[in-house]
């Protein structure tokens, strides 16, 4: 049955898609947003996926597969564009009134603050750009970087804690 429901899909995308489509689209859409993307970045990634299944369809026997694999892909080199953007934009100024007591930070301490933050891991440094460099509050930048809020509020602890042990190591 499995078999030849990808069969049929496989088939369907062949021709004119619009089975693939209908039956993929919502779990898709589900897929994306449980990553942490908005609906118009969701739906981006999404046609990104039907793109790719299309360029793929001689090769592939798996349409459905392919497309969640794709869609987990897009999805996090959005968050990685994401993240080299609001570093770009916000750089180190964001957290000094957590490490500075709201003064401006010189070039030295930029330096080990951009530093230290390469020290959390990727989904982690994100949550913390997220909240502090960005402004969103700790509800949205969990849901952007793919945390619970009781678990985005623990790791942003945990986070701060580290950044500060890296910074002031004595």
């Amino acid at each position: 049955m499995v078999e030849a429901r990808r069969r049929r899909l496989l088939e369907s995308y062949l021709g004119s898609g619009e089975v693939l489509v209908s039956e993929t689209q919502p779990g898709l859409l589900r897929l994306a947003r449980s990553r942490g993307l908005d609906d118009a970045a969701a739906w981006d990634v999404i046609q990104q996926a039907y793109a790719s299944v299309y360029l793929e369809a001689r090769e592939l026997t798996d349409p459905e597969s392919w497309l969640r694999t794709v869609v987990r892909r897009r999805s996090l080199d959005w968050h990685r564009r994401e993240l080299s953007e609001s570093a770009k934009r916000a750089g180190a100024q964001a957290l000094a009134f957590v490490f500075a007591g709201g003064r401006r930070l010189s070039l030295d301490e930029r330096i080990a603050l951009r530093r230290a933050l390469a020290t959390l891991g990727p989904r982690l440094r994100l949550l913390v750009l997220y909240r502090y460099f960005d402004g969103y509050s700790e509800e949205e930048a969990a849901r952007r970087a793919g945390y619970s809020p009781a678990s985005a509020k623990k790791s942003l602890t945990r986070a701060l804690a580290k950044l500060r042990r890296v910074l002031d190591p004595a």
